[in-house]
């Protein structure tokens, strides 16, 4: 990916699925590798990306199952909110998009200042801007017996786009990888008061 090109910055999630407390995420404009214990929100997040962009993350797209509805130590959510933040590596030009589920049924989408009431509307403005597409991989080792074979198959499109890759089983990026590439690892971890926390570590894998 050149220098400066746009990309997919950071994301503030809060609200959705099991995101109940606000969280945010940078990424890096190359390889990004998501990892984190089960159940606690490395495909919603993901998910999530795929909810703003495209009205849909492959789920029943209703406020019932897109909004936290709580549980023994939480209370419900009244709403789903993703924001994502497009820009350069030199933080020219960023572009805030967003998009809110609220209880009563309200869906609404946000381009900088400028709202809009229903995706198509969204969706043919967003289409002005032309933002490279981001590859999303989910479940990357689940099933994957020779993952170094995968995993250079994919180091071939981060040369091209933007990655975000969530790992199910603990690697050994030393042994599969001899490449120094510019990458984000992002945790997600429950910390004290069961609060989801997200720490992103922006470095190169391999160093």
């Amino acid at each position: 990916m050149e220098m400066n090109k746009i990309f997919l910055k950071y994301m503030d999630i809060e609200g959705y699925k099991n995101f109940y407390n606000r969280v945010h995420v940078d990424f890096s404009p190359h390889l990004n590798i998501v990892v984190g214990p089960p159940k606690f929100g490395k495909s919603n997040l993901l998910n999530a990306i795929n909810w703003t962009l495209l009205d849909t993350d492959g789920t029943d797209n209703t406020p019932e199952t897109i909004i936290f509805h709580g549980n023994k130590t939480r209370k419900s959510y009244d709403f789903a909110e993703v924001t994502l933040c497009y820009g350069k590596e030199n933080n020219e030009g960023s572009i805030i998009i967003k998009h809110r589920l609220e209880r009563s049924g309200n869906n609404f989408w946000q381009i900088d200042t400028k709202q809009y009431d229903s995706f198509e509307s969204f969706k043919n403005h967003l289409q002005e801007f032309k933002f490279p597409e981001i590859c999303l991989i989910k479940d990357f080792n689940k099933s994957n017996r020779n993952v170094s074979n995968h995993f250079e198959g994919l180091l071939k499109q981060v040369d091209e786009k933007q990655c975000i890759v969530e790992i199910c089983k603990e690697i050994n990026w030393h042994k599969i990888s001899n490449k120094k590439i510019p990458n984000c690892l992002i945790g997600i971890y429950p910390s004290e008061n069961d609060v989801i926390k997200v720490i992103a570590l922006i470095d190169r894998m391999g160093d």
